[in-house]
């Protein structure tokens, strides 16, 4: 079995049995390792990650510990609901008869973009008055 099969296989045994240990501990694992990956790679490019971002309280782990809680929000009536939500509005709801590699590229884009958003959301906050500024350019440039 390849690689790419391999981490195929363990995002789909958790999204068939999320609430299992047995699934979540190798999903948590594998969803960590490409979170701190992704960061680092955005990093090394220049992409949103300052030096604003690394502070004692938002170290490259914390961060990645962050991104992943929201990812994996739970809602009483459904468990890992941006996860889900997203595989359904793909049209993929039987992960037992879909191809494990098609989940995984599914898993990758849903990921990556949504660090992509938490990290676009962190930069907002932390300068909300650049962003209420530009906000303001906006408005009069397209009064006229």
């Amino acid at each position: 079995m390849k690689d790419h099969e391999k981490l195929a296989q363990i995002i789909t045994q958790f999204l068939i049995a999320p609430n299992t240990k047995s699934a979540f501990d190798p999903f948590f694992q594998l969803s960590h390792q490409i979170c701190k990956r992704y960061l680092a790679h955005l990093k090394r490019r220049g992409f949103i990650l300052s030096d604003s971002h690394i502070t004692d309280e938002h170290s490259p782990e914390n961060l990645t510990y962050d991104i992943l809680g929201y990812f994996m929000a739970s809602k009483s009536d459904q468990p890992f609901y941006i996860i889900f939500r997203y595989f359904e509005r793909q049209g993929i709801t039987d992960f037992e008869k879909t191809d494990p590699l098609i989940v995984f590229d599914h898993y990758l884009r849903l990921l990556k973009g949504f660090i992509h958003q938490q990290l676009t959301k962190l930069n907002r906050q932390e300068d909300p008055q650049k962003e209420n500024l530009k906000r303001r350019f906006k408005e009069i440039l397209n009064e006229k």
